[in-house]
């Protein structure tokens, strides 16, 4: 047997966890605050909203006329979700590019690709 003490069990709280997940629960309640104030607003708005059915139902008669419109306005949702993307796919795409030109011109130098930090 040794003489060295074993601590068995888990490690203490960190004394500093508690403040900034108060914080962000504070944070999180304002901001659900606001946006029910800004649905009800929405809400009321549209709800007392009277003057807006001309409008509305001169917007529905087009759309039912022109089918095409309708669909449009259907996928269009869809459609920028797509083009985010696409975006986020050639930013990858580029990103890697530079990675493996990295690892390239590091390999041609004689440099071990996995002693820099910047390299991934």
């Amino acid at each position: 047997m040794s003489d060295v003490d074993v601590f068995v069990g888990s490690p203490a709280p960190k004394k500093g966890t508690r403040k900034p997940f108060g914080r962000a629960l504070l944070m999180l309640a304002f901001a659900t605050a606001i946006a029910a104030v800004c649905a009800t607003a929405v809400f009321g708005f549209v709800f007392y909203a009277d003057f807006l059915t001309g409008a509305a139902g001169s917007v529905v008669h087009v759309m039912f006329r022109h089918s095409a419109l309708a669909i449009i306005a259907a996928a269009s949702p869809i459609f920028a979700a797509l083009l985010v993307g696409y975006g986020y796919m050639s930013r990858g795409m580029r990103r890697r590019a530079g990675y493996a030109r990295r690892r390239v011109l590091r390999a041609t130098q004689g440099i071990d690709p996995g002693t820099s930090a910047t390299y991934r």
